[in-house]
């Protein structure tokens, strides 16, 4: 007996314990595990960040009454609850509670995918209106491009964009647009005039239109254009310019029916110096001249602006290049001889002149180039000698080997520079040799009679092989002519008869008989036959 009661005692205190171990504590999970919306069979699950749901439904979606699918905890409960209608056209609210009634609240947002852009045609060209110099600031300019476009004008960018500083790009307001890509759009209240094109956008694609002009708001001056004068390095710009006269072009624009209206100065320490134009260019490009010296400030130097005036306003400029680099101006000074190769030359021969300011290297010049002028000095004959290679310092001429007539005696010479400047004559003389040896005998190389015409003169001129020198010619002889023609005189290469009587003068005219130069050289007498021609 009492063993039995021992044994009932152990199974109600092993009875008890197991009731106490199968009682645990609650849940503390509260958490949304998944929020779908099934659409058109269709399942879009929300992205869960936090305690916010967001979900992306199809565009044309009635978001007003949505059904979702919600996953939570075990053991938690969710309000509303899942499968109930919402409107979700607004923030919508989920409380999700726990076993141990926690609880955490879920804010669902919901968004509609972004209607495609309907898909434009490419357009590949930008037409700007044919006149456009005449448009005033605020005035409305029209575009076309090659394409039909639907599209609102809130979408279409068009930018103004100057050709010589595309930092300077005018944004500008589109007027309207229709679907045959016709577009009105307003210029900016004021404007620089210069040289434009038109940057058009309309969506992902940009088009330019080809170059135009506007002239009629600001005046506005560029810089000094390119030219084909290559300085030291090699470069194609402008970078100097000289005084007196050199000419010049520049991108100027200003309205071309008020044009003459204008006055155009160089400025220097805020004395203004008068440069006058020459002519205007199809590209409005302005061709001006440089003052005279005697007009001009004694100094030069890189700081010069470009001033230009009209009605009592002015517009003031940096006087630049197209690189935009300050152009220096020159004040040319007259060349100066210091010294030559040789003071005795023959034909043929090079003579080396140096000096200074020989050479200006002006675009547009008169000139183009350094000469040499050759005075005789006992007479007023001049000769003048193109340059063979030249620098501002150094010249280079050849003694013609031609039938150029010189003297055996001193010439005087000067340098005459590229902007025709000419110098101090040299102070020393030159002589210019016979290249052909005094022994070889003087041979006629023509004999003219002179037309009767001409006023005051019937003669023979006969033209020899090489200077006469010391030789002297006796006379011209001439069949069935009684006497012989007097001469005149001779100098150089060149002999002439006195005038002729009317008798002399109609039988050579007519027969043009052959005759000869009686001519005596080193105590020999010896005759220079030759066959007469017509003068001109």
């Amino acid at each position: 007996m009492k063993k039995i009661c021992a044994l009932c005692f152990l199974l109600l205190v092993f009875a008890c314990k197991k009731d106490k171990e199968e009682t645990l504590p609650l849940s503390a999970e509260k958490d949304i595990l998944s929020f779908v919306f099934t659409v058109s069979n269709t399942a879009y699950s929300g992205t869960i960040s936090g305690t916010t749901i967001t979900v992306q439904l199809p565009t044309d979606t009635d978001v007003t009454t949505l059904t979702p699918t919600i996953s939570i905890s075990k053991g938690a409960t969710v309000t509303p609850n899942s499968g109930v209608a919402q409107d979700f056209s607004k923030e919508v609210s989920y409380t999700v509670t726990a076993e141990n009634k926690s609880t955490k609240t879920y804010k669902v947002l919901v968004t509609l995918q972004q209607k495609p852009e309907p898909q434009q045609p490419p357009f590949s060209k930008v037409f700007v209106e044919d006149k456009t110099e005449d448009k005033q600031g605020g005035s409305t300019l029209s575009i076309s491009i090659n394409a039909s476009i639907v599209v609102d004008k809130e979408k279409i960018k068009v930018e103004l964009v100057n050709q010589y500083e595309e930092t300077t790009v005018y944004e500008l307001e589109v007027k309207s647009f229709s679907s045959i890509g016709e577009l009105k759009s307003q210029l900016p209240s004021s404007y620089k005039n210069g040289l434009y094109f038109l940057k058009v956008t309309i969506g992902e694609q940009t088009q330019r239109s080809y170059l135009f002009y506007l002239n009629n708001s600001i005046p506005t001056f560029y810089f000094v254009s390119n030219l084909s004068k290559e300085d030291a390095n090699g470069d194609e710009f402008n970078r100097t310019l000289v005084v007196p006269n050199e000419l010049f072009p520049a991108q100027i624009f200003v309205n071309k029916k008020d044009f003459p209206n204008y006055k155009f100065y160089l400025r220097k320490n805020g004395q203004d110096y008068e440069i006058q134009y020459t002519s205007v260019w199809w590209d409005k490009t302005v061709l001006f001249k440089m003052p005279e010296k005697a007009k001009f400030s004694p100094v030069g130097g890189k700081d010069f602006q470009f001033v230009m005036k009209h009605q009592g306003e002015e517009y003031v400029f940096p006087f630049l290049n197209q690189s935009k680099e300050s152009i220096e101006v020159l004040i040319a000074q007259p060349p100066v001889i210091n010294s030559v190769s040789k003071t005795s030359l023959k034909k043929g021969e090079k003579l080396v002149v140096k000096g200074k300011h020989f050479l200006y290297n002006m675009n547009y010049k008169e000139n183009w180039q350094t000469v040499l002028k050759l005075k005789e000095r006992y007479t007023p004959d001049v000769t003048i000698l193109n340059v063979e290679d030249n620098n501002d310092k150094i010249a280079t001429f050849i003694i013609p080997d031609s039938d150029n007539v010189f003297e055996d005696y001193p010439y005087e010479i000067t340098i005459i520079n590229d902007i025709g400047q000419e110098s101090a004559p040299f102070n020393q003389e030159i002589n210019i040799e016979e290249r052909v040896p005094t022994s070889t005998p003087l041979s006629v190389i023509k004999a003219v009679v002179v037309k009767k015409d001409v006023p005051l003169y019937k003669t023979v001129d006969i033209t020899f092989n090489r200077m006469i020198r010391d030789a002297s010619i006796k006379a011209f002889v001439f069949p069935k002519l009684t006497n012989s023609i007097i001469l005149y005189g001779y100098r150089s290469k060149m002999a002439s008869s006195i005038t002729l009587s009317d008798d002399q003068y109609n039988y050579l005219v007519n027969e043009l008989p052959k005759g000869y130069v009686l001519i005596k050289e080193n105590d020999k007498e010896y005759k220079a036959e030759f066959s007469l021609e017509k003068g001109n």
